[in-house]
C-alpha cells in the first residue's frame, strides 16, 4: 500500500484533513480506498513520526530519585515501594551518578544472601553501566536494545544530563498504543473494502 505523505491539511494544526484515496495493491486487482482523517492521521504518524523517548517522558513524572551507594538495600526497597517505583538512580557522596539499582537487583541479592540482604550496601548490587539512551532515540531502537541487553530500565540522558528514566512497562504501553492506532486504520481500510 502507498503510504500518504504529510500536507499542510494533514497537520496537527489541521481543524479538519480531508480524507484522502490511496491506492492498493495485493493479491487481488489493485483498488482505491478512501480514508478517513483520523486514519490518514494515524498512518503519518506511523510513517513520519514515530515515538520518540522524549513523548514519553512528557506523559511520566519529570521526577528521577536518587540513593546515595552506601545506602542499605532496606532503604533502597522502602524508597522504592514508598515512591511507587522500579528503580533508583545510584549516587556518590559527591553527588555524582554511579548506577542504577532495580527490583531485579534488590531480588538477585535476597537469593544471593538471603536474611542478610538487606543490610548489604546498594553498591555491592547496583548495575554499574546501565543503559542509557537519548530523548530523540526511537522506542523502536530502545526496544531493542532493552530487549538484547535484557535491561528493565534506560536512564534518558541528554546533553550528559540524566533527564529521566524509561521503564520497559512505560516502552510497551506506548508500542501498545501505536499498535491500537495500525489496527485502527486497518479496521477503517476492511470496512472501505467491503463497502466498495
Amino acid at each position: 500500500m502507498a503510504m500518504p505523505r504529510r500536507s499542510d491539511a494533514l497537520s496537527p494544526r489541521a481543524k479538519s484533513p480531508s480524507p484522502i484515496i490511496v491506492s492498493v495493491t495485493g493479491r487481488s486487482a489493485p483498488s482505491n480506498i478512501i480514508l478517513s482523517a483520523s486514519s490518514v492521521r494515524a498512518l503519518n504518524l506511523r510513517e513520519e513520526c514515530q515515538m520518540l523517548v522524549r513523548d514519553v517522558l512528557k506523559s511520566k513524572s519529570s521526577d528521577v530519585h536518587q540513593i546515595i551507594m552506601t545506602a542499605t538495600l532496606s532503604a533502597a526497597a522502602g524508597l522504592m515501594s514508598s515512591s511507587g517505583i522500579g528503580a533508583l538512580v545510584v549516587e556518590d557522596p559527591a553527588g555524582k551518578m554511579n548506577g542504577l539499582i532495580s527490583e531485579r537487583e534488590l531480588t538477585a541479592a535476597v537469593a544471593r544472601w538471603g536474611s542478610d540482604a538487606p543490610h548489604r550496601k546498594v553498591q555491592d548490587i547496583m548495575v554499574k553501566e546501565p543503559l542509557s539512551v537519548h530523548p530523540t532515540d526511537t522506542l523502536n531502537v530502545v526496544t531493542t536494545a532493552m530487549t538484547h541487553l535484557r535491561a528493565r530500565h534506560a536512564l534518558v540522558i541528554d546533553e550528559g544530563k540524566l533527564v529521566g528514566i524509561l521503564s520497559i512497562g512505560d516502552v510497551l504501553k506506548f508500542r501498545l498504543d501505536e499498535k491500537i492506532q495500525e489496527n485502527l486504520v486497518l479496521q477503517d481500510i476492511a470496512r472501505w473494502r467491503t463497502a466498495a
